[in-house]
């Protein structure tokens, strides 16, 4: 029996995946398979229950991911070039590496691992939040 890699992933959550998935297999630059399902950049995600989610490299470039509950999840690697992660959950969340030029958030980053981001002048930190050096 296949384990299922994602610690939990409440019916919201894998609701939003599922009407978030493609068709092509992930065999194009814009999707990612993640755990079975095909996301599509720009997903709307937004209120998703991926808590401890295996998003290693996915690309979630404009993803809307507002209110979305990310704790403890994997984005080590992950694009989120434009994402939308206003009001979301990423308590936790390992961000190593991950891309957030042009990112949009006003949620809590407390705990989350944010060594080697990249980012940019037009990525939204919370309000008084000082991130570290880009890795850009």
């Amino acid at each position: 029996m296949k384990r299922n890699r994602w610690v939990a992933v409440g019916i919201v959550g894998l609701i939003a995946l599922m009407s978030a998935c493609g068709s092509d297999g992930g065999k194009t630059s814009s999707k990612s398979v993640v755990n079975g399902y095909t996301i599509k950049a720009e997903a709307d995600l937004a209120g998703a229950d991926l808590r401890g989610a295996d998003l290693r490299g996915a690309y979630l470039n404009g993803a809307i991911l507002n209110t979305a509950n990310l704790r403890n999840a994997d984005l080590r690697d992950a694009y989120l070039r434009d994402a939308d992660l206003r009001h979301a959950n990423l308590a936790g969340a390992d961000l190593r590496g991950a891309d957030l030029r042009g990112f949009g958030m006003s949620s809590t980053l407390v705990e989350a691992y944010l060594r080697g981001i990249i980012w940019d002048s037009s990525t939204k930190w919370p309000k008084g939040f000082m991130p570290p050096r880009s890795a850009d």
